[in-house]
């Protein structure tokens, strides 16, 4: 999989998961590669971690708003005592009443809190935080690259990325059928309040054997 070591903006995310990942991921047929060597075995998630809104300096008016400590020291550093855990409408807003949800927005999911882990790792330890806990907001890519691409516009039309974002974790499972490996392929971004990316990429190799 391609990554894009120079991503430093929002759009650069939203262009890399549109003009990348829905080519290579999303084959909109079986869930195999065309060489039908390497399946895919969970699709493609792609799950944020965000902070409570606040200064741009996160977040000294919200360490005063919530009763947290060091009301006047700005943090340069993600800490997990300032994440954001609510639900939300689009742009972030607040979550639309029953009367007014549009019943077409299928993606609503992506603006919900969810404490489901679904990572391989317990939690990552990143360059701007000691480590970034499970949970956050998630969106599963579709394996069907027109979908991918309508899901990519939905999220950069409503700014689902923005500049509460530290972190966001691409993740997906694959499965080598000829060596019998599976790898869980990761994808980590971090966003510093400062708005300075880190893109890394992490993989796990796990060999299945067959027992007569």
């Amino acid at each position: 999989m391609a990554i894009c070591s120079q991503m430093s903006s929002a759009n650069d995310v939203y262009n890399w998961v549109e003009f990348s990942l829905a080519d290579k991921f999303s084959i909109g047929r079986l869930t195999h590669f065309p060489d039908n060597q390497l399946l895919i075995v969970t699709p493609p998630t792609l799950r944020q971690k965000r902070v409570i809104k606040g200064t741009s300096c996160v977040h000294s008016d919200s360490v005063f708003k919530y009763g947290l400590s060091d009301t006047n020291q700005c943090k340069l550093h993600y800490e997990n005592q300032f994440q954001e855990k609510r639900n939300h409408g689009p742009t972030w807003s607040r979550p639309p009443t029953h009367a007014t949800k549009p019943s077409h927005d299928v993606y609503e999911s992506c603006w919900k809190y969810s404490t489901t882990n679904t990572s391989w790792l317990s939690s990552y330890i990143g360059d701007f935080a000691l480590f970034y806990n499970p949970g956050g907001y998630y969106v599963t890519i579709s394996k069907l690259a027109n979908e991918t691409r309508d899901q990519v516009h939905y999220l950069r039309r409503f700014g689902w990325i923005d500049g509460y974002t530290r972190f966001l974790m691409l993740e997906t499972v694959l499965y080598n059928v000829p060596h019998r490996i599976y790898c869980v392929t990761m994808v980590a971004i971090e966003i510093s309040n400062t708005g300075n990316y880190v893109v890394k990429p992490q993989l796990m190799f796990m060999r299945s054997h067959h027992v007569e």
